[in-house]
Order: C-alpha cells, then sequence, then structure tokens
C-alpha cells in the first residue's frame, strides 16, 4: 500500500459521495463493520459550502477540519477492523498518518512503518505490532498487552503511555520520552532504553536483564537502582536532557 493511501481513497469516497448528494446503497453499506461506515459529512459539507460562498473563511477552516477529523477517525477505526481480521495490512505503510483516538485494539501491523504518526489517545492493546517502527511518533496510547517485540521507537513520545505486560524484548527507544508511561508487568528483555526519559514511569514487575541497554548507556544488572532514572529527587538522578538538551524532541 502506497503512503497514506487507505485515507486518500476514504477522502475521494467521501468527497464523491457528499458532492453527488448521493449515498451507497443501504444493501452494500450493511456488508461493512460498523467502524468501516462512511462517516456522514453532508451537514459539515454543506456548512463549509455556505461559508465559502458567504467569504467567511474562519467558518470555511473550521468545517474542513470537522471534514478531516471525521475522515481520521473513520480511516483508523476502519484500518483497525481490517488488521483484525486479517494479515493485509502486516508492513503497510502508514507514515505521516493521523490515527488518534483509533481503536487497534488486537490489529496485525506487525512490521508496519509508523513514522511521525499521531497516535495519541489510540487504542493498541493487544495488538501485534512486532518489528513495526515508530520513529518521531507521538503515542500517548493505550498499549497494553501489545506485542512490540523488536519495535523501534526512537525519537518517539510515549508520555503517559499504558504499556501494561507489554512484550518490549529488544525494542529500540533511543532518545525516546517515556515519562510518566506504565510499564507495569512490560518485559524488557534485550531493550535498547539509551537516552530514553523514564522520569516517573512505572517499573513495577518490570523484566529486564543484562542485555537491556539503560538510558545512561550502561546494562542493566540485578544491583541496579533504576530510580535513579524515574526519581528526580534521587542524588544521582540521570536527566537525558542535560546531555541531549536541545537535540532532543522531548527535551
Amino acid at each position: 500500500m502506497k503512503k497514506n493511501e487507505a485515507f486518500y481513497v476514504i477522502m475521494m469516497l467521501v468527497i464523491a459521495v457528499v458532492l453527488s448528494a448521493g449515498v451507497l446503497p443501504s444493501s452494500a453499506q450493511d456488508e461493512w463493520p460498523e467502524d468501516c461506515q462512511l462517516p456522514d459529512l453532508e451537514e459539515a459539507v454543506g456548512s463549509a459550502k455556505r461559508a465559502q460562498a458567504s467569504g467567511d473563511a474562519l467558518a470555511y477552516l473550521e468545517n474542513l477540519s470537522d471534514i478531516v477529523d471525521s475522515a481520521n477517525l473513520a480511516y483508523g477505526n476502519c484500518l483497525g477492523e481490517i488488521a483484525r481480521s486479517s494479515d493485509a495490512l502486516a508492513g503497510v505503510n502508514l507514515n505521516d498518518s493521523n490515527l488518534e483516538g483509533a481503536n487497534l485494539s488486537g490489529a496485525n501491523l506487525q512490521g508496519a512503518e509508523l513514522y511521525f504518526v499521531d497516535l495519541d489517545g489510540a487504542d493498541l492493546s493487544y495488538a501485534n505490532l512486532q518489528a513495526a517502527i515508530f520513529p518521531k511518533s507521538h503515542m500517548q496510547a493505550d498499549l497494553h498487552g501489545a506485542n512490540l517485540q523488536a519495535a523501534r521507537f526512537n525519537w518517539a513520545n510515549l508520555q503517559g503511555a499504558s504499556l501494561k505486560v507489554a512484550d518490549l524484548r529488544g525494542a529500540n527507544f533511543n532518545v525516546a520520552d517515556l515519562q510518566a508511561a506504565d510499564l507495569t508487568g512490560a518485559n524488557l528483555q534485550g531493550a535498547d532504553l539509551s537516552w530514553a526519559r523514564l522520569e516517573d514511569a512505572v517499573l513495577s514487575d518490570t523484566t529486564f536483564d543484562e542485555t537491556t541497554i539503560l538510558p545512561d548507556g550502561t546494562n542493566w544488572t540485578p544491583n541496579t537502582d533504576m530510580a535513579r532514572f524515574t526519581d528526580r529527587t534521587h542524588p544521582h538522578f540521570w536527566d537525558s536532557c542535560l546531555v541531549l538538551g536541545k537535540f532532543s524532541p522531548n527535551c
């Protein structure tokens, strides 16, 4: 699938359906899962047309924004439906997509490319994201129980994300922001946390091993005091921003 192909297809369908003042036959619509139904944009498009005709630029832009938001939500939810029911989207290119709030729970996006993707508020619980790539993406999302083995989160923003019992073996978190992320019960064996921010992260029952690379570049040992990465009041608190400064978008 080409870059954002699914999104552009949905947008073209939306425009074609609404501007022609027609609708898909109900029998055809009923064959699609509920989350894949074409959003009703007739009112928003009508308002945009009226605002354009009257020269009200602000109202016009506001209505266009509503249309894009609705299409984005339909795109994300439909993508989830397809990815849950088949392997059709394994390895898909979703770079630059807006998947904010999308329901991707249980989806199979193994090996998918998600550069610069907005996943804030998305549900990725128990999704198969093994070897997926998330550089510089926003992921304040629910990743509870997800398979993220060998996934790449370089420079990603995961502030406050739920990664409870997630499989993060071999994952790469170079310069990622994991502040206040919940990693309760997660498996970080072999993960690379170099330069990652872990302030206020929850590490209860989190599994590490001697191949886990910590934010300061050292390897985890049974004697490692992880509080020096999570607790700013720790006398030996290690803050990647003191080293990276303006070179990190997460500082």
